[in-house]
């Protein structure tokens, strides 16, 4: 795959990337009383900045990026920021990424309404997993990502159940060995 298309291409082609959350904490750690105030572990961190790192090097560059309310996505998505022009605040959140609230229409719908290229969405399991399958038309019930992984789904055209195609999934260990 060339990276570099996915900062320049041309015609109405749109791509999600679907980033699962980097590991985090467990819940009673920490002091961390709620799955929505779980925080990510060091090792998260740095997974979370590999990939970063990762697809910047790659000239990755998004138009948009939305990410679960959910502490750890919030983290995950961060450093991703970078990846936007100009200066950019917090990543903004949406509840459609939230843990266990996948709607995957209004979420394709959402994503469409952007309006740009090249979108990232940080998300967790199974929902990134359901989600994928459904964007690609897989019968399966899931495509498994592993904390800090990332799938590439490109579509001819706007993003829609079936259409799109799985261009790359990456691991954390894939982004530790380039980055």
């Amino acid at each position: 795959m060339d990276y570099v298309n996915l900062a320049h291409s041309s015609g109405a082609t749109v791509r999600i990337i679907l980033v699962r959350h980097a590991e985090a904490v467990n819940l009673w750690d920490d002091g961390v009383e709620t799955d929505f105030n779980r925080h990510l572990t060091p090792k998260g961190q740095e997974q979370a900045a590999r990939l970063a790192a990762a697809l910047g090097a790659r000239n990755v560059a998004p138009g948009a990026i939305l990410t679960s309310p959910f502490v750890r996505a919030v983290q995950t998505a961060e450093p991703l920021m970078r990846l936007l022009p100009g200066e950019q605040a917090a990543p903004p959140t949406s509840d459609l990424l939230a843990a266990g609230e996948l709607r995957k229409k209004k979420l394709t719908r959402a994503v469409n309404g952007l309006g740009h290229e090249v979108v990232i969405l940080v998300g967790h399991m199974p929902d990134m997993a359901v989600y994928t399958a459904w964007l690609i038309g897989s019968t399966a019930s899931g495509i498994a990502f592993d904390k800090g992984a990332a799938a590439l789904i490109s579509f001819e055209g706007g993003a829609s159940k079936g259409d799109g195609v799985l261009e790359w999934l990456i691991t954390p260990e894939w982004c530790s060995s380039i980055s």
